[in-house]
């Protein structure tokens, strides 16, 4: 794999003179190409017009003169200022380059990857080489509102060179694909050192419900003029549930919370609504419900998740509709001997048979760098 070539920005006349004397080319040409770059701000080699040809020919295979690309600019009205948005140029070669030298230096069991679409075959090939274990890992929904032709594509693409891909959601939908017993369930997992709070144990907490969602991963800013269907149900809840307290983020304009600030709210609150996006929802779930039931809340979950193979109904609640789901958080909000019971329940289910170290085993047993094992979900 070939090395990011180099900027000549940054560069000071004496280093432009070390370039010249390398290729045995006059001095002062260092001085022409210092002016082109510091004084006229030339971005690219055909401006460096009193510059031998055979000389920038040379130079362009090994150097750029600027590390970024003018990606975008804008003047003001005024024109008296300008705009520029810069993208950094090679920064995918950079990213694999980072990659490959990863590899060559530590020699790993297996190269894992996450939501990354843009790893040369190079990597890949140079795992298969020196066997290497390579596997993905997707966390995403893949109901089709949100699967669309680009991302399933580029979905595909990364099965097509890895030896396993694990998703949170059931591959049954991906049969026909002659790839399909690469793909392989894992839930979302717990982990004792995060997932410290048990809510069950405690009667007095601040808040009823808690319910987080957002318009995008981790943006921690609602998207203007976007709609979530998830909403609906929301104001539903909040009319017919006058007196639950709701901690709610991610709607009706309050920001959605990530990170410190979510489990600062989790853990002041007694029940919690898991409810994720999108029509296909087979054992598929946004990774928040492994903070929900890890930190001992009450879950509410919708049954068409078909979660029940995994999560019985003592351990989370299902509700078929938003009528059904008012019911039930009526009912426990109510009865909090029950509500507790069900929450530890399923707490302890959930980081017995669901965490960290489980799943972490089951991808280096399927992989083929351990031995298999055969967690609850598998069965």
């Amino acid at each position: 794999m070939k090395s990011p070539k180099i900027s000549l920005v940054g560069k000071s006349l004496d280093d432009l003179i070390n370039i010249c004397e390398t290729y045995d080319v006059e001095k002062f040409r260092a001085e022409q190409i210092f002016n082109w770059v510091y004084k006229n701000k030339v971005n690219d080699f055909k401006s460096l017009n009193n510059v031998p040809k055979d000389f920038i020919n040379t130079l362009e295979k090994e150097y750029i003169i600027h590390p970024l690309n003018v990606a975008r600019s804008k003047t003001s009205p005024s024109q008296k200022t300008n705009k520029f948005l810069f993208d950094p140029r090679d920064n995918i070669q950079l990213f694999n380059l980072k990659i490959m030298n990863y590899l060559k230096n530590f020699a790993p069991d297996i190269l894992l990857i996450g939501h990354v679409f843009n790893i040369n075959d190079e990597v890949f090939d140079y795992c298969k080489k020196n066997n290497i274990k390579t596997a993905a890992w997707f966390i995403d929904s893949i109901s089709k509102e949100f699967f669309n032709y680009n991302k399933k594509n580029l979905f595909i693409k990364n099965l097509n060179r890895v030896d396993n891909y694990f998703i949170t959601s059931s591959p049954s939908k991906f049969k026909k694909n002659r790839n399909y017993k690469k793909i392989k369930y894992i839930p979302n997992p717990c982990d004792d050192l995060i997932d410290i709070y048990k809510n069950f144990n405690n009667p007095d907490l601040e808040y009823d419900l808690f319910v987080a969602i957002s318009h995008g991963q981790n943006r921690g800013l609602l998207k203007k003029g976007k709609i979530d269907e998830r909403e609906n149900i929301l104001k539903y809840l909040s009319k017919n549930l006058p007196n639950i307290k709701f901690a709610e983020f991610g709607y009706k304009g309050i920001e959605p919370i990530w990170g410190a600030n979510f489990f600062y709210y989790l853990k002041k609150s007694k029940m919690s609504l898991n409810i994720s996006r999108g029509k296909y929802q087979n054992l598929y779930s946004s990774d928040r419900i492994s903070s929900l039931i890890g930190n001992g809340l009450l879950v509410f979950t919708n049954i068409k998740t078909k979660m029940n193979k995994l999560l019985n109904k003592k351990e989370i609640i299902y509700y078929s509709n938003k009528k059904d789901l008012a019911k039930k958080i009526l009912f426990y909000s109510k009865h909090d001997h029950l509500r507790s019971k069900i929450a530890k329940k399923g707490y302890l289910k959930y980081h017995s048979h669901f965490n960290n170290k489980i799943v972490a085993d089951y991808i280096c047993g399927e992989t083929g760098i351990s031995k298999k094992t055969s967690p609850i979900w598998k069965q």
